[in-house]
């Protein structure tokens, strides 16, 4: 079963208090601190113990004003466009990622505890608008991706 839990271990600069958040501004409980998550933070998370990393990358910049929604076992994860990307953090077990423009396309995963997975989200011209297909890529790639988009939180 996948979480919708985003955690982020930060440290607060001020006191040194290990600070685990789902929210990109925090508040320091021991001192009041402010700590904001950057983009950078989030492209080098690790998953919680047990527990998978899932990013979904669009690193293209064509067809950026078509909006990917994406699904994890048919339940709305968030939206991707044109140099961003989302994640999500979830539980061992065998999942079924779809992203969807013009027509569906799905990837089967089984996520093991523990592992970063990295999905590429591939542009084809489909005949009304973009179609997508998904591809599993591995961690220097996935990396190199990830370093040119942005978290895309508006949807």
């Amino acid at each position: 079963m996948s979480s919708r839990e985003r955690f982020i271990t930060e440290y607060c600069p001020h006191c040194g208090l290990s600070l685990i958040s789902d929210k990109l501004t925090k508040n320091c409980p021991n001192c009041g601190y402010q700590v904001t998550i950057t983009n950078k933070d989030l492209k080098n998370m690790m998953p919680p113990e047990g527990k998978a990393l899932v990013y979904i990358i669009r690193p293209q910049i064509q067809g950026s004003l078509v909006v990917f929604k994406n699904y994890i076992n048919e339940r709305y994860i968030g939206a991707t466009k044109g140099r961003k990307f989302l994640y999500e953090i979830l539980e061992p077990g065998m999942y079924t990622i779809t992203s969807k423009a013009e027509k569906y396309n799905s990837l089967e995963l089984e996520a093991e505890p523990n592992k970063i997975y990295f999905i590429k989200q591939n542009l084809k011209m489909g005949i009304w608008m973009m179609r997508v297909q998904l591809e599993l890529i591995n961690e220097v790639k996935g990396r190199k991706l990830l370093k040119k988009c942005k978290l895309f939180t508006k949807y």
